[in-house]
């Protein structure tokens, strides 16, 4: 028992003596004591992880430099030296700066309201340049547009970015028609002209109407969703037209784009709208021509005073029942007086081109007459009387129980016909004796 009192008690001295001797030899030593705030950062001395805050440090037995380093995640980290000198004690205390990260918002359309955990720190683009590590909730609002939502994780010094595309809460859409210039309706309300954008548009099903004088509507329901852009192209269908076109004088012919439509007054119902080219020709006249645009649904009336350019001849023909050509084309025929069918009564020939004309008199059984005459405009060339010879051409047949008779009929009463048959020689033939007679037709 005794032995073992005493084993027991050598063994406390010598434990004893040892912790005393390494308590004298860390105070001969230096020392070193480490704070900050907050606690629990790591302490790494010339490269060694010594373990962390609140810490103290066992110099040598020597005065001695060393490198200290100080991390914790979130803060910036600390370098310095500090000297530990024999029995002294050295005491640092650091108040840790967090760690900063940089972040750059855009939206597009820019201009859009950011938050941070619910606090508004500006509008995009926006550079943020105070972040320190964690997690935020950020959102980007615009109105008109769909908000977004992200979560920025900060676990690194390295920037951050986020880019938002923006989704607006209305329907875009672009209208044209053909032509352009139409009214536009949407749901009724009057929104623009033909081409034009809309891009704050609800979403939803929409009536597109569009409008143009003289042109049918065009009425479309779309199915508009917020966010998307949508292109309606509307044909317009043109109502129909009519053209009227008269001339002073009428039977004007009448020329449209070089088509021949028919004579003055004229009038072309339905007529499709557009530009034309319109002439009227009559002769005697100045050709007269111009272009006119038709609208649609336009009852359009075009009138021509025709300006004359030509003149007249007055004549007299023995016999009547002359033909009149002017450079071969037939312009009349002499009437009979009241008196006689040998002569004419006074026959004006209007509407002959001014200028130099060949004029034809002519009759069956008449030799022709030829003349040259020179016509000025909007007078008249007096002709006088124009006498045609006549030609000896038997047309009557007559036979009697002596002889029969060939020649010219000029008449008869009620005792005798009256035959041409010679030139110049008139036989007067009885009808009692008179076996048979009949027209001698002419060769063509």
């Amino acid at each position: 028992m005794k032995s073992l009192f005493t084993l027991f008690f050598s063994s406390f001295l010598l434990l004893s003596f040892s912790h005393i001797c390494q308590a004298q030899e860390a105070i001969a030593n230096g020392r070193l004591e480490i704070q900050t705030n907050p606690e629990g950062a790591k302490v790494i001395i010339d490269g060694k992880y010594k373990g962390n805050t609140p810490l103290t440090f066992i110099g040598g037995s020597q005065a001695q430099k060393y490198v200290v380093n100080i991390q914790s995640d979130g803060y910036k980290p600390i370098y310095t030296t500090v000297v530990i000198k024999p029995e002294q004690t050295e005491t640092i205390s650091y108040a840790l700066t967090p760690s900063t990260c940089l972040a750059l918002i855009n939206s597009e359309p820019s201009g859009a309201t950011v938050t941070k955990d619910g606090i508004d720190i500006g509008i995009t683009p926006l550079l943020v340049t105070d972040l320190t590590y964690g997690k935020y909730n950020i959102e980007i609002s615009l109105n008109g547009y769909k908000s977004q939502n992200y979560q920025l994780k900060i676990d690194s010094n390295t920037p951050q970015k986020i880019n938002a595309q923006l989704i607006s809460t209305f329907a875009k859409a672009t209208i044209t028609s053909n032509p352009s210039g139409a009214s536009v309706l949407i749901n009724g309300s009057d929104v623009g002209v033909t081409p034009c954008t809309l891009d704050n548009i609800p979403e939803g099903n929409a009536q597109i109407k569009v409008t143009l004088d003289g042109y049918d509507d065009f009425v479309e329901t779309v199915a508009l969703v917020a966010g998307q852009e949508h292109t309606i192209n509307a044909a317009l269908e043109a109502k129909p037209s009519s053209l009227k076109i008269v001339t002073i004088p009428e039977k004007a012919r009448i020329y449209i784009n070089n088509q021949y439509r028919g004579e003055s007054p004229l009038e072309i119902n339905p007529f499709e709208a557009g530009s034309y080219r319109i002439r009227a020709e009559l002769k005697g006249f100045e050709i007269l021509a111009r272009n006119v645009d038709i609208k649609p649904a336009e009852e359009r009336t075009e009138e021509f005073r025709l300006q004359q350019n030509s003149g007249a001849i007055s004549v007299v023909t023995t016999p009547a029942l002359v033909s009149i050509k002017i450079d071969g084309e037939i312009f009349a025929q002499t009437k009979p007086a009241e008196e006689s069918d040998q002569l004419s009564a006074e026959t004006i020939v209007n509407l002959i081109p001014e200028g130099e004309h060949e004029i034809t008199f002519s009759r069956a059984g008449y030799a022709d007459l030829k003349m040259t005459k020179t016509i000025t405009r909007n007078s008249v060339e007096q002709l006088g009387t124009i006498k045609l010879k006549r030609l000896f051409i038997p047309d009557f047949e007559i036979k009697t129980s002596a002889k029969t008779y060939r020649g010219m009929y000029l008449r008869d009463d009620a005792e005798f016909i009256y035959l041409e048959t010679k030139p110049g020689v008139t036989t007067a033939i009885e009808k009692i004796k008179i076996l048979s007679r009949k027209i001698i037709k002419q060769k063509e």
